[in-house]
């Protein structure tokens, strides 16, 4: 025999499971990487709307939930610590940024190895705040290095290549300027 319920009754029967049922579900999702994702992405609305300093609390936040997941993601790890990084770097706090940017540049280097795709990225990072201190050795050996990467996995005709083989010349322009 086949029960019947009324819509009602089943209406009524969801809403008070769900009512429980919701804390918990909304507690997952306010922890852990789903919300560490959830504020990157604010940052970097942020970040291109030029709000850096509206981000800031932002990444740090997500930062500190990071250090509070057990086991996390190295590429989430690595995006978030670049986020708050560049935001450093954007607003002149260029110590904090090179200390966030170094520590990045380690973690994926140890986590995803010398030529993940991340790797690139944070060595332009660093070498522009350490060509915005006019430490042009340093960012010199940066670009190098990601320009070695990126020939390898592109080839020298990708875009990506000759963006960063234009910028190695401006840097090497600029410091011969300099030099004079």
């Amino acid at each position: 025999m086949a029960l019947k319920i009324s819509q009602k009754a089943l209406f009524i029967f969801l809403s008070i499971v769900a009512a429980h049922l919701f804390p918990v579900i909304q507690a997952d999702a306010n922890s852990g990487p789903f919300e560490v994702r959830r504020l990157n992405k604010n940052v970097i609305l942020l970040y291109r709307s030029h709000k850096y300093e509206q981000a800031i609390p932002i990444a740090r936040k997500a930062m500190r939930l990071m250090d509070q997941v057990k086991k996390p993601s190295p590429v989430l790890f690595i995006q978030t610590l670049n986020n708050l990084a560049e935001l450093k770097r954007k607003t002149g706090d260029f110590v904090t940024a090179e200390t966030l940017f170094l520590r990045s540049l380690r973690v994926s280097v140890q986590s995803l190895g010398k030529t993940h795709s991340s790797v690139p990225v944070i060595c332009n990072n660093l070498a522009l705040l350490y060509e915005n201190f006019g430490k042009f050795t340093e960012a010199e050996a940066l670009y190098q290095r990601s320009l070695k990467i990126r020939e390898k996995k592109f080839g020298a005709d990708h875009p990506k290549v000759i963006t960063l083989v234009h910028k190695l010349a401006a840097l090497v322009k600029k410091r011969n300027q300099q030099n004079m």
